[in-house]
């Protein structure tokens, strides 16, 4: 069992947030309790209220990281491309790729509802903006005038249901091909009609 003082706040937070994104991504949001947490880290349960307001804290931290993976990712895929349609179609399928490889943790940054004003979601929502200004950047190029943020939430938006449905597998089973072909005519037509 872990003592207080055998690693500083911060190194605690850290193995905290670790240990919740291991248990989410292999186990799910479901299995994220306080008791698992600390298990996995070999303290007790109260402990992480040292560091965390609560579990939805911590499920808030853990998708800023998530977050900033996602950002660093698609800025990476998209950081030699040019034409602004083509860095769109990367960043959109690196978005994809990622909600692929990580579909727990994706689903939590949209599904995941704290309870009211309990949690600062302002990291949140700072890290989303930052994805967006991703795609916002190759939109400003076609000469969309001040609509450009406009036109970035709306075709973010329709490329996240697409993905989020093709992910859900209700309609058929997940074919990333066919998922990137669709992600890419959406794009084209969206883009192309402004």
């Amino acid at each position: 069992m872990g003592r207080r003082g055998e690693h500083s706040a911060e190194e605690y937070r850290n193995m905290i947030l670790n240990a919740a994104e291991k248990i989410i991504t292999e186990e799910g949001i479901a299995r994220l309790t306080a008791r698992h947490l600390t298990s996995e880290i070999g303290y007790t349960a109260g402990s992480l209220y040292l560091v965390f307001q609560n579990l939805d804290d911590i499920i808030a931290q853990s998708n800023e990281r998530t977050l900033t993976h996602l950002h660093d990712a698609i800025q990476q895929a998209t950081a030699n491309i040019e034409a602004p349609i083509e860095k769109i179609q990367s960043a959109a399928y690196t978005y994809m790729l990622f909600a692929i490889a990580n579909p727990h943790r994706w689903r939590l940054i949209f599904d995941h509802r704290p309870a009211k004003n309990e949690v600062d979601l302002s990291g949140t929502k700072k890290r989303l903006k930052m994805i967006l200004a991703l795609f916002e950047a190759p939109i400003e190029k076609l000469n969309v005038g001040q609509k450009s943020f406009f036109h970035t939430k709306t075709l973010w938006s329709a490329l996240h249901g697409v993905i989020a449905l093709a992910l859900s597998e209700k309609i058929e089973t997940l074919n990333t091909a066919e998922l990137k072909s669709q992600l890419e005519t959406l794009i084209e037509n969206y883009l192309n009609s402004l």
